[in-house]
């Protein structure tokens, strides 16, 4: 398959120090190999394609709905790599756990949630430049038009067991409230059903969901700033 088309790996949580990490930092980890001891997080790094870059995130490690200070502290670092960037260029943000989900299957009561840590870490720090966040993690499909913050993208409907096949298609305006003051809003929320996968059309500034059959069911044109057009 390398031979048609280049891979972008993204680690996860089946990735981290507490499961098959042997396997990623030998064969797909962008740096060079080490034998010593696991890293749970690893320097985040760009990957520059032209029109756009991308910015792979590990958050791998630590919990969703938990945030203490080492996942925050790691994470805060990491990003920092982010806002210290020339930030000329289009981005999207490439982390495994998405920063905000909604699912009617959660934990205890966070029925709309997502990744604490990461939410403490920098939830309201990107730049203005980070046009989309994209991530997996959740077995769902999920677009969340987000207020004032990148929009979310979760492609998660690969080949797992899926979660939430029951809810509505689109929510609009659901609150996203924290602990700590934090408080998000996303104006409208699309969520698509069944397995399948997604393609990012760079030349014609699409974004398309397709099902297990390779049938496109939802496609979302880009601006010029690869920014989803709600």
């Amino acid at each position: 398959m390398l031979l048609k088309s280049p891979f972008l790996f993204v680690r996860g949580n089946h990735e981290s120090c507490n499961n098959a990490y042997e396997g990623w930092f030998k064969y797909l980890d962008p740096y060079p190999f080490s034998a010593e001891k696991c890293s749970d997080c690893v320097q985040s790094w760009f990957l520059d394609i032209g029109l756009m870059k991308f910015f792979v995130f590990d958050s791998s490690f630590g919990k969703d709905i938990y945030a203490n200070k080492e996942a925050v502290s790691a994470f805060s670092m990491q990003f920092s790599r982010l806002i210290n960037d020339d930030l000329t260029k289009p981005i999207w943000f490439l982390t495994h756990r998405p920063l905000w989900r909604s699912t009617k299957k959660a934990l205890f009561t966070f029925k709309k949630h997502g990744n604490l840590p990461q939410i403490k870490a920098f939830g309201n720090r990107f730049p203005s430049n980070v046009a989309a966040i994209v991530s997996g993690h959740i077995h769902i499909a999920q677009i969340l038009l987000m207020d004032k913050i990148p929009d979310q993208i979760i492609v998660g409907n690969g080949g797992a067991l899926l979660h939430s096949q029951d809810q509505e298609p689109i929510y609009e305006d659901i609150e996203f409230d924290y602990s700590n003051s934090k408080h998000y809003l996303a104006r409208e929320i699309k969520s698509f059903f069944g397995f399948g996968f997604a393609i990012l059309d760079l030349d014609k500034h699409i974004f398309t969901y397709y099902n297990k059959d390779n049938d496109k069911i939802y496609s979302m044109h880009l601006n010029k700033d690869f920014k989803l057009i709600d």
